[in-house]
Formats: structure tokens, C-alpha cells, sequence
């Protein structure tokens, strides 16, 4: 295990990517209307993009909070 809760932030890390991935299809699949890139991935809407940004943004706030920081 490392010191400083490193593995937390390893975990934290991939978990939230893997979220992303799953909110980003969900708010797509749910709200997608306006079409991204059409040439590189004709399903990627920019609905599906804010949603698993805002998604995973609130996720992280909420494994942070209550965390306890680092003293220097």
C-alpha cells in the first residue's frame, strides 16, 4: 500500500474514468441531438459529452468531500 493514500487517488482515478465513459453514453443516448464529429464516431453528441463531464465532475467533488488533506 503506498503512503499517503496514493492507491486511493490510483482508484479514484480509474473509477472515474470508467464513469465518464458510462455517463457520457447515458446523457448521449438520453438528451444526444447535436452530432460532434461525424467522420471520427457518428454517435458522439455534445450532450452526451457536457453530461459525462458534469457527471464526473460531481462524482469527484463528492469523493473528495469529507476527505481528509494533506499537511504540509
Amino acid at each position: 500500500m503506498m503512503q499517503g493514500g496514493g492507491s486511493w487517488y490510483i482508484a479514484l482515478t480509474v473509477t472515474l474514468c470508467e464513469m465518464n465513459d458510462a455517463w457520457q453514453w447515458l446523457s448521449g443516448r438520453l438528451f444526444g441531438k447535436t452530432i460532434v464529429v461525424p467522420h471520427i464516431s457518428p454517435k458522439k453528441t455534445l450532450e452526451g459529452y457536457i453530461g459525462g463531464l458534469l457527471l464526473t465532475t460531481y462524482f469527484a467533488y463528492l469523493s473528495g468531500k469529507g476527505r481528509k488533506t494533506h499537511t504540509f
